[in-house]
């Protein structure tokens, strides 16, 4: 792409870091979600036109175009060495980029127990160890919405009851006619959250269902032994419950009210 659309004329190749802050023109309509385009004046709106009307680029069939724009978005070019990382070159250690991997947001919905070659890429991404994603699944099994989280360090996925986990076999024997399994990638870090605890306190969705509380809002700790210190935040007029799974030790909760310590209980 070292040509411009303006008469031919060389110019500098441009980062493809920025790219996502061009996306959003759209020349067709009146009004463009964001981005100024990929051309200096804007007569360039999105990547599939700038790539395809740029010396036709080779291109066969539409799925090989969006290849290229998958590609070149993925390239996020900021990632920099971790702190104590062996020295590459002129690259000085600093934060993990935040650019969004491309595969985020790649689903497939499977009806039967068959393996397809997508999900087994999708399974080979989230279990790398230098993956930026998550597997998740969601489905129903018995009538009951369930979702589950890929554990790489178990090669298998959490359900969202905490004493449950399937391998990718076990969960894909699951799917059938009326109850479909949809797997999502997500960025790294937000797998747990989106598939098996919504609220993040720590109690998995359908062990809070059991318990007959409500998986999206806070105001129940789960502990387990050994003890280790937890905090929930409640509101007004809010009920909390506390669940043990042990006898074999004690445990203590201490109220605050704006951060003032009111009352402790063992």
């Amino acid at each position: 792409m070292y040509f411009r659309l303006e008469g031919g004329l060389p110019s500098k190749i441009a980062q493809f870091r920025n790219m996502p802050d061009k996306v959003g023109m759209d020349g067709t309509h009146a009004q463009s979600r964001a981005g100024f385009g990929f051309g200096h004046d804007g007569s360039v709106d999105s990547l599939e036109r700038f790539i395809f009307n740029v010396g036709d680029g080779g291109f066969r069939a539409d799925q090989e175009l969006a290849n290229m724009v998958a590609f070149i978005l993925s390239l996020s070019g900021s990632d920099l060495p971790p702190a104590g990382a062996t020295n590459s070159g002129r690259l000085l250690p600093g934060p993990s980029g935040q650019d969004v991997p491309a595969a985020v947001g790649k689903q497939i919905t499977i009806d039967s127990p068959l393996r397809a070659p997508l999900l087994d890429g999708m399974l080979a991404l989230a279990g790398s160890p230098t993956s930026r994603v998550d597997l998740i699944a969601k489905g129903s099994t018995e009538g009951v919405s369930r979702g589950w989280c890929y554990d790489r360090n178990l090669s298998g996925f959490q359900s969202d009851r905490r004493s449950e986990t399937l391998s990718p076999d076990a969960l894909i024997d699951l799917a059938g006619a009326g109850r479909e399994l949809t797997f999502t990638l997500v960025s790294r870090g937000t797998g747990q959250r989106l598939g098996i605890d919504r609220d993040g306190d720590g109690l998995y969705d359908g062990d809070e269902l059991n318990a007959g509380t409500n998986p999206d809002e806070w105001g129940f700790i789960y502990l387990v032994s050994p003890p280790q210190p937890t905090e929930v935040i409640v509101a007004s007029n809010t009920s909390l419950r506390v669940v043990a799974d042990s006898t074999h030790w004690d445990f203590y909760y201490q109220w605050f009210k704006d951060g003032v310590a009111v009352g402790r209980h063992q």
